[in-house]
């Protein structure tokens, strides 16, 4: 369906009473939004802070990619590698290394107050670090503040990390998701640590397999040592 064959969509679900629609995936936010301003309705984004995008987003429930991201090379730059509760494994985060949330720079929730939803979320992290789930008590330890994460670092020594490289499956840097989060991670790191970093996108949206192990290779040539590979598609690669 196009953008307009959305949008009228979800205009038929603000006509017929609803008041606020969560849009599922950041690609569909735009026509969700669109829909909410023509309705006089509300709109609840996912993925990505969309506040800045219309005032008929009430909140976005975000993924922190920068915060998993930045953990992870703080990780490794200490211990020169990961763990067996790391290495090779698939990690489901959440509110106790702080990986998902909502946005909270522009509150505009009405009757649920910003420092309500603070304490919220600090319970519910705590439950989760508790609870038995999938994520190592490394990774739950990992979530001291990046400051604090950086002078560990320095300390212990982060020139394991020599050079970063982000290699991205598809899209933009620019795309207010994964790509866009995780680089934010890795030009913070390499600032904070005196490491270079460079990213690396394939050159088309058809890109093969083959493509993407090829921008790995051209990054490892190029002197990095650490790749984040953003995208499930760089599972083959």
């Amino acid at each position: 369906a196009s953008d307009d064959d959305l949008t009228d969509y979800v205009c038929g679900w603000y006509n017929e009473g609803f008041q606020v629609v969560m849009a599922a995936t950041p690609g569909l936010a735009d026509s969700c939004i669109q829909a909410a301003e023509k309705s006089g309705r509300e709109v609840i984004a996912t993925g990505w802070d969309c506040a800045g995008q219309s005032s008929s987003v009430i909140t976005s429930a975000v993924n922190c990619y920068s915060t998993v991201v930045q953990n992870e090379l703080y990780l490794f730059g200490t211990q020169n590698n990961w763990d067996q509760d790391h290495s090779g494994q698939t990690e489901t985060l959440g509110t106790e290394v702080d990986a998902v949330g909502l946005a909270t720079q522009e509150w505009r929730l009405k009757t649920f107050t910003g420092e309500e939803y603070r304490e919220l979320y600090q319970r519910m992290a705590a439950c989760g670090s508790s609870a038995s789930s999938t994520t190592s008590s490394s990774a739950a330890a990992s979530t001291e503040a990046t400051s604090d994460s950086a002078a560990t670092a320095e300390a212990t020594g982060s020139d394991n990390i020599t050079g970063i490289a982000q290699c991205c499956d598809v899209g933009t840097l620019d795309d207010e998701s994964f790509n866009q989060g995780c680089w934010e991670a890795v030009k913070g790191y390499g600032d904070e640590n005196g490491i270079e970093y460079n990213y690396y996108l394939p050159s088309g949206e058809d890109a093969s397999d083959e493509d993407r192990e090829t921008l790995i290779r051209q990054a490892v040539a190029e002197g990095a040592n650490t790749i984040v590979c953003v995208g499930y598609l760089y599972g083959p690669a």
